[in-house]
This record gives C-alpha cells, sequence and structure tokens, in this order.
C-alpha cells in the first residue's frame, strides 16, 4: 500500500513537471516577443512644420496666425488657425525656431508660457517668461 502511495504521488509529480516544462517553454517563446516591444515601443507620430517667410509684424497677437506654409500636419495637433500646437500627452517635445532680423533692424522676440496663476500683465512677468532675446 505504501508502495502505491509512492507510485501515485511520483505520477502526480511527473505530471506537474510535464506541466511547468511547458509554461517554461512558452516563456522562452514569448521573452523574446517582450524584449521586442519594450524597445520598439510603437506609438503616433506627432509634429508639425510651418514656415513664415519675410514677415515683419508689430501685433503679436496675430502673429501665429499667419503659418500659410504648412509642410506637415501628423496627428493633426496643430491648428493653422489659431497657430496653435496643442500636446495630446504628456512626454518630451522638441521645438526649432529660427529667427533673422535686418543688418539695420532691431530684434525682440519672447516665448511665453500660459500666464501664471498670479500674472496681472503677463507680458511682464518673469514666472510666464520661457525665453527672451533682444538684438540692437
Amino acid at each position: 500500500k505504501l508502495r502505491d502511495i509512492f507510485n501515485t504521488n511520483l505520477d502526480k509529480r511527473e505530471k506537474n513537471l510535464e506541466k511547468m516544462n511547458n509554461v517554461c517553454n512558452q516563456m522562452e517563446s514569448i521573452l523574446p516577443k517582450i524584449a521586442q516591444l519594450e524597445t520598439e515601443k510603437p506609438g503616433p507620430t506627432i509634429g508639425f512644420s510651418a514656415h513664415l517667410y519675410n514677415m515683419l509684424f508689430v501685433n503679436t497677437t496675430t502673429a501665429l496666425n499667419n503659418f500659410t506654409n504648412i509642410i506637415c500636419n501628423n496627428g493633426n495637433h496643430f491648428n493653422p488657425a489659431t497657430g496653435e500646437f496643442t500636446a495630446p500627452m504628456d512626454g518630451l517635445y522638441a521645438t526649432y525656431i529660427s529667427i533673422q532680423r535686418q543688418a539695420t533692424k532691431d530684434l525682440y522676440f519672447v516665448i511665453k508660457k500660459q500666464p501664471c496663476m498670479s500674472c496681472i500683465h503677463p507680458n511682464q512677468c518673469d514666472e510666464c517668461t520661457v525665453a527672451e532675446l533682444l538684438k540692437s
């Protein structure tokens, strides 16, 4: 009787071992696929390119509305009517701007973020200013 119990337990262990081996084999075949997904991380293509040529303006409230030459607008997150790009998700976004001035003219350029809560005059608020350039 002891031998029968031993053999039954041995059979159960062998079946469990076979099941574990099958699971291990499945995991080994899945691991490279997981590694590939982790390195690729495909996501939506987001970005736009717009040009503004030969534009001299004084009224900065309409400056962004003048991008008439839209090269691409992947994801349609740039609104040419307002000149605003709305980031659809958190992340790091790279921006590039090229500004040239006429040799005899002054250049003043400021990048502002949305006004802060304590802001009365956003154009004069240091907390709202991201970058400022004055070239005489």
